[in-house]
């Protein structure tokens, strides 16, 4: 699960850009469903936040699903 319901995390400010990666767990994020085809993106605001755009018209009662 660690590895899976994970993102990415970049740090700004360094010059090796594979040293300033990171991941972070999200609670309600993690929490869920990968699919090829999801209803929803992410968008890493900060190292401490990240929000999840529909980007369909989900109806009442749909899976939201994102790809991690």
């Amino acid at each position: 699960m660690f590895m899976s319901n994970t993102l990415t995390i970049r740090i700004e400010g360094g010059a090796d850009m594979d040293a300033n990666n990171g991941c972070g767990l999200f609670k309600i994020y993690s929490n869920l469903n990968h699919s090829c085809c999801c209803n929803t993106m992410n968008q890493g605001g900060s190292i401490a936040e990240v929000s999840l755009y529909a980007i369909e018209d989900i109806s009442e009662g749909t899976e939201i699903t994102t790809s991690y």
